[in-house]
């Protein structure tokens, strides 16, 4: 036969605090306590799939605010040949950061001279090229996350 315990009332069991954020070197907990059933943990992240305009731009919303400038990573989704090279600029309002503002770019090929090659019109063709152009319509995964 079990011996028998008296109840212990919720409010000496469960935790009505919100659990802390996650730590760079989190250890085990020290509270006699368990959260309750419906608690959830901060969210650290926003990630975000978009689609460059064609200016090589997109403005993302994160989908959370951060207290500190976040850590911002740029993926390439789908298959571009070149994969572009992207920037990122973190957008503040107020207090908090709420947004980035995207520009992702790819190399572009040299041009093709056929012919005889005379130097002056090969420098005159090259004068005015550009080795990158904006990655128009390409795909970008953006993941920002909590400084810790």
């Amino acid at each position: 036969m079990m011996p028998a315990f008296p109840p212990v009332p919720d409010a000496l069991v469960l935790a009505d605090t919100l659990p802390k954020a996650e730590t760079k070197t989190p250890t085990a907990g020290t509270m006699p306590m368990a959260p309750r059933a419906d608690h959830q943990h901060p969210r650290l992240t926003s990630a975000s799939n978009h689609t460059l305009g064609s200016d090589g731009f997109v403005d993302v919303i994160f989908t959370r605010t951060f207290d500190q400038e976040p850590a911002i990573v740029c993926l390439a989704l789908g298959s571009s040949d070149p994969v572009p090279d992207f920037t990122a600029t973190p957008v503040k309002t107020g207090d908090v950061w709420t947004g980035a503002r995207i520009y992702g770019e790819r190399k572009r090929a040299l041009p093709l001279l056929t012919g005889l090659v005379l130097i002056g019109p090969v420098v005159t063709a090259l004068a005015g090229f550009k080795p990158w152009e904006p990655a128009a319509g390409a795909r970008v995964s953006v993941i920002a996350l909590q400084a810790s």
